[in-house]
């Protein structure tokens, strides 16, 4: 074949690709005339598509010598494709083209790079630099360079079946021969579930190399080439998907071309697909084809899926992408907002610090994004209630889903073949909580749905096979929380009567109470199932008999107190997911008990103590008067930043106060005295009596009828001398004259086993905890002589061992 009839068909190559059918007439024909042999023959018929039949035949066919070749070929075009022989007639041949046809110059081939370079690069640039992250609305843009954060990313052993040690982004192809290599890796595959950046990850490398990024692995490669696997059309290879998404329509060089100078140079070439998993299974053949080296064959490659299973041999190097970790978090978020000031944003990162829910959302990149945006839309703040957070992100994943698969979706409405989808995965989450499972086979996927969208959607992710020999699929929520929310969503589908016996189930379990949490968050607009849940919840605190018992003056005194953090705080949260907790704050507040244990550490967090909205103040609000109020001393004074503890701590007190109708004793745990003056009972004195000077009426004066410390001992003692003792030990003259009477209460129980206790106490025998009972004894004296203004007491109590070991 001649080289211009070559360059006849190289010109209308993809025209061929779509409108040819070689597999009946026209192959038969040319084998007749002796053109193809009977290998060439069954080669183009061992191809699955048509497409793949006719780029086969037409590879095929340019590389003989006969010099009839083309003369058949037009011949066997006669009958079914005339239009094409027309295509034919009408393709200008010019000298110039008949000339490269041949061998390029090398500074013609040189410029067709530079073309490849340029375009590839104004590609990247223009579409990273600015990007829409929400592919829902695309008013919403962020700039890939200001807010990408380097992820956690670790190398799996294929052998051992483990994860490694971590491998950064700057050293993914510069790290050092891969065991049996004699050079770094060309081959690298990259796993992880849904929204863990490995896009996000893709993008970057693309954009690295586009700018010339200093440090990055891919800025030597001559061209990198990254294509999305869901967005190339069944019956493409991955060639045509780099043209289709990488080049202009009017673009001077031709597919044809590309594929010319990449069969010649691909040795310096990176090729990125992203979303392995998610292309046809039509394309993951033709990648694998790429990997087994059937074509560019010393290209590089990273690809990047979800957990699958796909063999070790075709990789050299197996990643794990694990998403953010904390400080990552962090970084994300002040570069998100990097056009704002950190007042603005700090207060997330706070609340992302305070709430393990938020703490374990965040590790994936995705779900960071979202709160962002969720932030962002409302004013600086998150929704009130758990629950709400994760039905807008449940909404966001849905609307991502979407759009991916194009079905229009108008504003908040789900479409309906979204809400199967939904009705089905809930079903599965509530499946898997009844069933203690969190790992489902593609079997029991099978049984709710055949739809493979199910978990395509985004909530479930492949897990990677359980052991080598037993290699099923099974399929995971990609985070327990949202399991635990769609196992509650799926409750407003139960009979009353099959709620509460769940809902009971529940509370039973600590691993499954926050369902609990959900649930009444589910219901909040269904008063009459929302009183029946809280009236449920009372009978659950009255029935939790989990309590410290400390006796004082030899049994005449003793003060039960209830630990809330162990039912009340439940209920706390319970109530700040409803949309009026003054109407079901009673049920709680009636069923505490009237010695009131508040560890209120454990309630400082934007939900519970919210200023206008906060259960916690909620039920305060409608409790009957406490006898007594316990709160921890060291959980709260011995913060970083005390004075804002305290000041919430006096809030809470204060609000119980104000509303119940007699008078109450506060208790505090201390140490008596310390070095450094916080956990100590003048430091606490003190800042009681700032903040009560600073509100008129104060609390303490008309509804604390005693403030009580429980000291267990004061072992600072010993290394202190008597001026450091005395010093300590005065209270500011403006506190004595606002004070009620103070009581310390010495423990006079031994406590033998504290040295079961991890602390620096452990080396204790029974002899040292007498010493450190007088020692206590000896603070609350030196309390009393440096302050003879205040009215001073000091009693034996019995202290349960058990309390003290908790606290340390």
């Amino acid at each position: 074949m001649e080289q211009s009839e070559k360059l006849r068909i190289r010109k209308n190559y993809t025209d061929l690709l779509r409108d040819l059918q070689v597999d009946y007439y026209v192959l038969d024909y040319l084998f007749q005339q002796g053109v193809l042999s009977m290998d060439d023959r069954e080669r183009v018929l061992a191809q699955v598509t048509t497409r793949d039949k006719t780029r086969m035949f037409l590879d095929l066919l340019m590389k003989k010598d006969n010099k009839d070749a083309y003369t058949h070929f037009c011949f066997s075009l006669k009958e079914d494709h005339s239009f094409l022989l027309d295509l034919f007639g009408s393709t200008e041949i010019t000298k110039e083209d008949i000339r490269n046809c041949g061998e390029v110059p090398a500074a013609e081939e040189t410029e067709m790079l530079q073309e490849f370079q340029k375009e590839l690069r104004h590609h990247y640039i223009d579409l990273y630099t600015q990007t829409d992250t929400v592919p829902w609305n695309e008013e919403i843009e962020v700039s890939l360079p200001k807010v990408f954060t380097d992820l956690e990313i670790v190398e799996k052993d294929t052998v051992k079946r483990q994860l490694m040690g971590p491998v950064t982004l700057g050293d993914l192809f510069t790290t050092v021969p891969v065991p049996g290599k004699t050079a770094p890796p060309k081959r690298v595959f990259i796993d992880g579930v849904p929204g863990m950046g490995k896009s996000t990850l893709c993008q970057k490398l693309s954009y690295d190399w586009a700018v010339g990024t200093p440090g990055s692995s891919v800025k030597n490669f001559d061209l990198v080439l990254f294509i999305e696997a869901q967005h190339i059309l069944e019956d493409w290879d991955v060639l045509e998907a780099m043209y289709d998404q990488l080049f202009p329509r009017d673009f001077r060089f031709s597919l044809a071309d590309l594929i010319w100078y990449l069969q010649r140079n691909h040795e310096n070439v990176l090729v990125i697909v992203d979303g392995f998993t998610e292309g046809s299974s039509q394309l993951q053949e033709k990648v694998l084809e790429f990997l087994q080296g059937k074509y560019l064959r010393h290209a590089s490659c990273v690809i990047t899926s979800r957990p699958t299973k796909i063999s070790a041999k075709y990789f050299d190097l197996r990643l794990r992408c694990k998403g953010f970790t904390l400080r990552s978090v962090k970084k994300f978020i002040s570069q998100y907002f990097h056009d704002r000031s950190p007042a603005y944003y700090v207060g997330l990162i706070k609340q992302i610090n305070s709430e393990i829910l938020l703490l374990q959302l965040v590790q994936n990149p995705f779900n960071t994004f979202l709160l962002c945006l969720l932030w962002d839309d409302n004013q600086g703040q998150l929704p009130v209630s758990v629950t709400q957070l994760f039905r807008d992100i449940i909404l966001c994943i849905i609307k991502c889903f979407c759009h991916s698969k194009r079905i229009s979706m108008n504003d908040n409405d789900v479409p309906a073949e979204c809400l199967k989808l939904l009705a089905d995965t809930e079903q599965l989450a509530f499946d898997g909580i009844i069933q203690s499972k969190r790992e489902f086979s593609k079997t029991e996927l099978d049984r709710i749905t055949q739809d493979e969208n199910l978990y395509k959607i985004g909530f479930l992710a492949k897990a990677p096979p359980r052991s080598l020999l037993n290699a099923s699929s099974y399929y995971s929520f990609v985070q327990r929380n949202f399991q635990e929310i769609l196992a509650a969503m799926h409750t407003l589908k139960l009979t009353d009567e099959e709620r509460t016996q769940y809902f009971k189930r529940f509370l039973d379990k600590q691993e499954t109470r926050i369902l609990c949490i959900f649930i009444t968050g589910v219901f909040k607009d269904q008063p009459s199932n929302l009183r029946e849940l809280f009236e449920i919840l009372a009978e659950f605190c009255t029935s939790d008999n989990d309590t410290i018992v400390v006796s004082a003056d030899s049994q005449k005194v003793r003060y039960s107190f209830n630990l809330t953090t162990k039912a009340y705080s439940l209920c706390f949260h319970c109530l700040n997911e409803v949309d009026n907790p003054d109407h079901y704050a009673g049920f709680i507040a009636q069923s505490m008990p009237e010695d009131l244990f508040l560890d209120l550490k454990i309630l400082q967090n934007h939900y519970l103590c919210h200023p206008t909205t906060g259960s916690c103040y909620s039920v305060l609000e409608n409790m009957p008067c406490p006898r007594s109020v316990m709160v921890l001393e060291l959980s709260y004074f011995s913060e970083s930043d005390s004075a804002k503890t305290a000041a919430s701590v006096y809030k809470t007190l204060s609000h119980v106060a104000k509303h119940s109708s007699g008078q109450y004793e506060l208790f505090v745990y201390c140490d008596g005295v310390n070095r450094y003056g916080f956990a100590s009972i003048p430091y606490v004195l003190n800042i009681l009596s700032k903040l009560n000077s600073q509100e008129r009426n104060g609390f303490l004066q008309t509804r604390v009828k005693s403030i009580n410390f429980l000291v267990q001992g004061c072992s600072v003692l010993r290394t202190m001398t008597d001026e450091e003792m005395h010093r300590e030990m005065k209270v500011s003259d403006p506190a004595r004259k606002s004070l009620p009477p103070i009581v310390i209460y010495t423990n006079v129980t031994p406590c033998p086993n504290l040295r079961k206790v991890p602390h620096k106490l452990c080396t204790m025998n029974e002899a040292e905890c007498r010493d450190m009972r007088s020692e206590g004894e000896i603070s609350a004296q030196i309390l009393a002589r440096n302050n003879p203004e205040l009215n001073i007491e000091i009693r034996p109590a019995e202290i349960p061992c058990e309390f003290v070991m908790e606290l340390h």
